[in-house]
């Protein structure tokens, strides 16, 4: 960013859990070292270590680095739950012995040490046939916990640790597993699909120590048992499991784990695995804590949808201060070193007798280890503001905060529609100082009947600022080949200006959340993304790729 912007934050620069300073600008190689090592990258703001290394100008130039396969991670999103669906064909599709990906994680993968991290769940066991009403098909729905290593340069498979008793599950567009793993000091910590919690070592794949969550996995272990005695008397079942989407995230030396139940969460002792507490009701279903960092100490800093936002102690789970009276927020925070950004509207998420829904509204909080202040509002309504916070939308807003700037999209007061409010004609790419709340640089988004690829910086969808530019994919709650292509495409965005660059990127079948989107990490100018077979892809975006 230019100069503008990076003397407004006079911030003073501190290590993260991850090892960087958000202020040093890196080399190549120590950023491939530090790489995304949690959902939300290396600073909890879903934003890359700063580098030295360029993009380049023209997405037409990008060129696919690696592409490895067979790892059996699985596809995201599916169009059907399956447990609804009793069209013989699709489900042979996915659960049948000639699919090409059965039902997986729908989480993205991470990066640290030179290495990509990803978890899922894989099928295994033998097939069963099972009778539908048109005809018999054979199914399988038993699998294993699986967590994959790739060499982050290469895209070679460097070790695969498979855990025997876990289930496929999810399909449709809300019924997901989507529990990102998270990696530090050495080691990868993963969640499986009934919910157990295993430790490895991030070099060898070496299991160091397992546990699980609690009510819910006990609640998934016996619907497995239930779905694989229903098919071994041929009867087609599918395990009957909520949504699970968020992540594994550490903070001065504890693990948070989501138990999916009364949306805690829980501490847990890196060494062994070990409970050391629990906090009840301080995430909304579909979101993660962050990672707040000051004075050299981090902190599990949370929020939900009842309007709740909360600093927590990661060494005894005590709650250092509490929010109130803000609007629901379901997505996953995004804070800097002073601030961060939250709706503080209670908006209405459905319409009241033919009454159109009200957005919430983005604002600014000024925040330490003592006490939150706020330090601005915008009015969704009137100031065109707004988010969506109803479903289909309310969890996929991706926002982040750089040197003293917070970027983030908005829709305006009016009713909208489609994916993350497309219908809306305010949508905007917002920079805004976030000490005054004074708007820095806007860009009014395209709109109307025009392809996936000139739809802009649209509200909620996947962006990535890296350095000077933002990356973005305007639809990324909808498949590669649902509803036309969804490239994505690059914008030049500083306080002078914000305008599109040339070309798009269109090369992999990706996998998609939907309401929860699949991150994809930015690392050293590589860009990281799952394919629908089951693999990891390598983008390489550098301006000048060295061998």
């Amino acid at each position: 960013m230019n100069r503008t912007i990076s003397f407004i934050c006079g911030c003073l620069a501190i290590a993260t859990s991850s090892g960087a300073d958000p202020t040093k600008v890196y080399s190549e190689a120590e950023a491939i070292q530090i790489g995304w090592p949690a959902l939300a990258g290396p600073f909890s703001n879903f934003s890359p270590v700063k580098t030295e290394v360029r993009l380049v100008d023209d997405l037409a130039t990008v060129t696919v680095a690696w592409t490895c396969e067979g790892l059996g991670l699985g596809i995201g999103k599916q169009s059907t739950d399956f447990g609804k669906s009793m069209v013989t064909s699709r489900i042979e599709n996915y659960l049948g012995p000639n699919s090409k990906a059965a039902p997986g994680s729908w989480a993205g993968a991470i990066v640290a040490e030179g290495k990509v991290f990803a978890s899922s769940m894989r099928p295994a066991g033998e097939f069963v046939e099972v009778e539908y009403p048109d005809r018999k098909a054979k199914v399988r729905v038993d699998a294993e916990d699986l967590v994959v290593a790739v060499d982050f340069l290469t895209g070679k498979k460097l070790w695969e640790a498979a855990e025997p008793g876990s289930v496929l599950w999810g399909g449709g567009k809300r019924v997901c597993f989507q529990v990102a793993p998270v990696y530090s000091d050495g080691k990868v910590f993963s969640m499986g699909a009934t919910g157990r919690v295993f430790a490895y070592d991030a070099a060898s794949g070496k299991k160091l120590w397992q546990t699980d969550i609690g009510d819910k996995h006990k609640m998934a272990s016996a619907e497995r048992t239930k779905v694989l005695e229903s098919l071994a008397k041929g009867k087609f079942a599918f395990p009957k499991i909520d949504s699970w989407s968020s992540a594994l995230v550490v903070a001065d030396g504890v693990l948070a784990v989501p138990t999916f139940t009364g949306n805690s969460i829980r501490g847990l002792n890196l060494a062994d695995g070990g409970t050391l507490w629990e906090a009840s009701g301080v995430l909304s279903t579909r979101n993660a804590p962050s990672v707040f960092t000051s004075g050299g100490r981090e902190y599990f800093l949370t929020a939900n949808e009842r309007g709740e936002m909360r600093l927590i102690n990661p060494k005894d789970g005590k709650e250092l201060w509490k929010v109130a009276d803000l609007g629901p927020n379901h997505f996953t925070l995004a804070p800097s070193q002073t601030h961060v950004l939250v709706n503080v509207s209670k908006g209405k998420s459905r319409a009241e007798k033919d009454a159109p829904r009200e957005p919430g509204s983005w604002g600014g909080y000024r925040i330490s280890p003592e006490k939150a202040e706020l330090a601005w509002r915008k009015d969704g309504k009137t100031d065109g503001c707004g988010m969506p916070i109803w479903p289909d939308t309310y969890a996929n807003h991706q926002q982040t905060i750089r040197d003293g700037i917070g970027y983030f999209t908005t829709i305006d007061g009016a009713e909208s529609s489609g994916a993350s409010g497309s219908g809306s004609k305010g949508s905007r790419f917002v920079l805004v100082r976030m000490d005054t709340g004074d708007i820095v640089r806007e860009h009014q988004n395209s709109m109307g009947n025009l392809p996936q690829a000139e739809l802009s910086l649209l509200g909620g969808q996947l962006w990535y600022l890296v350095g000077e530019k933002v990356i973005c994919r305007p639809n990324s709650t909808h498949g590669p080949r649902h509803g036309g292509r969804h490239p994505w495409s690059l914008w030049q965005v500083t306080d002078k200006e914000i305008k599109q660059m040339p070309g798009h990127l269109d090369k992999n079948e990706f996998i998609t959340g939907y309401e929860v989107l699949t991150q994809v990490p930015i690392v050293a100018g590589r860009m990281i993304e799952r394919t629908e077979t089951g693999g990891i892809l390598c983008y390489d975006l550098r301006a000048e790729p060295k061998p």
